[in-house]
């Protein structure tokens, strides 16, 4: 499992401010078919966004998980 970062977060928000400044140029305006494809890039893009925040957000919790779980088993 990739271990995202705010640079990952950044990284994203990067690419979909390109694509929003892309979409709102006279090149994909007139040319619906282009269009199309870059609305469902960045509908990808933004549900990436959302899953590396909940990752950065979930982060600590998860390694506190594993290292409950690898002192224990050290335990026993």
């Amino acid at each position: 499992m990739k271990e995202y970062t705010l640079d990952d977060a950044q990284a994203v928000a990067n690419d979909l401010s390109d694509i929003s400044l892309f979409l709102n140029s006279t090149s994909c305006r007139e040319n619906e078919a282009l269009q199309a494809i870059i609305w469902e890039r960045l509908q990808s893009q933004i549900e990436h966004l959302q899953s590396v925040l909940s990752f950065i957000e979930m982060q600590p919790l998860l390694k506190a998980h594993l290292l409950k779980e690898q002192s224990h088993q050290a335990l026993n």
